[in-house]
């Protein structure tokens, strides 16, 4: 007798599969630095946004604050971010990349795009337009919940 996996539990195997390839695919490329995801993902947003205040740092990570904090205090430590205070209001902490923090975030990219592009030779006839519609189909699905 063969199993029946509901629409729902298949949708939530889909999930889980898409979670798990992406967080072990990170963190394969990213140990290759020798830096966490983390670190390697808010490097790469600073590049692409050069400065932000930590609670928005927090917020477009989808981090605790605490956990933002630690993750830019090692990258401060390292010498690949500068912190500033806002000059009219001194609560307010920005956070900003370095010459060497660019230069490190710029090699981040470089090398994941050149991943990414080998990683899509092995997808031969694999149409990415109709998978990244699907996908963009679920998170439409999940928001108006």
């Amino acid at each position: 007798m063969e199993d029946f996996i509901s629409k729902e539990e298949e949708f939530e195997n889909v999930m889980k599969i898409v979670k798990k390839l992406m967080r072990n695919f990170k963190k394969a490329q990213y140990q290759k630095f020798g830096y966490t995801n983390l670190q390697v993902e808010s490097m790469i947003l600073l590049l692409e946004v050069e400065k932000l205040n930590m609670n928005d740092v927090s917020d477009r990570m989808d981090l605790n604050r605490s956990t933002a904090t630690k993750i830019m205090y090692a990258l401060l430590k390292e010498g690949y971010i500068i912190k500033e205070r806002d000059k009219k209001d001194g609560r307010v902490l920005y956070v900003y990349l370095t010459d060497k923090g660019k230069a490190l975030a710029k090699e981040f990219k470089d090398q994941m795009k050149d991943y990414y592009a080998k990683v899509m030779e092995n997808l031969s006839g694999f149409n990415l337009k109709e998978a990244a519609d699907s996908i963009m189909k679920i998170e439409q699905a999940v928001e108006s919940v």
